[in-house]
C-alpha cells in the first residue's frame, strides 16, 4: 500500500513542476501556496478570526486574487469588496452565480490565458 501513496505523492509532485513551467514560461508569477508562520503553543486549531487574517495577509502578498464564488452578503463577498478597495485585481468564474462579484469589479476569469492580462 505504501508504494501506491508514493506513486501518488511523486505524480502530483510531477503535476506541480509541469503547472509552475508552463506559468513561468508564459511570465505569470506562481503561488501555489503559503503556510503562514506557526501561531504558537495558544492557537490549536484555526477559527473564523485566524481564518480572515491569514487569508488577508495572503491577499496583501499576491498580485491578484482568485474567488470561485462569494455569496451575496457573505464573509467572502466582504473579503473581495476589501482586496477590490486595496485595489488589487481580483478574479472570479464566468458565470451567472458571481454577477455581484463582477458588480463589485471582479474581473473574468476562464483559463491560464486571463492571468496574464
Amino acid at each position: 500500500m505504501w508504494f501506491v501513496w508514493l506513486l501518488a505523492a511523486a505524480f502530483w509532485a510531477l503535476m506541480v513542476v509541469l503547472i509552475v513551467q508552463e506559468c513561468r514560461e508564459r511570465g505569470f508569477g506562481v503561488l501555489l501556496g503559503l503556510k503562514c508562520a506557526d501561531c504558537g503553543e495558544r492557537i490549536k486549531r484555526a477559527d473564523k478570526d485566524t481564518t480572515r487574517i491569514r487569508n488577508e495577509f495572503v491577499a496583501a502578498l499576491a498580485d491578484r486574487v482568485f474567488v470561485a464564488h462569494a455569496a451575496s452578503g457573505g464573509k467572502t463577498e466582504i473579503f473581495c469588496q476589501k482586496v477590490l478597495g486595496w485595489g488589487k485585481p481580483l478574479m472570479t468564474f464566468k458565470d451567472p452565480s458571481n454577477i455581484a462579484l463582477h458588480n463589485l469589479g471582479a474581473l473574468p476569469f476562464s483559463g491560464l490565458d486571463d492571468i496574464g492580462s
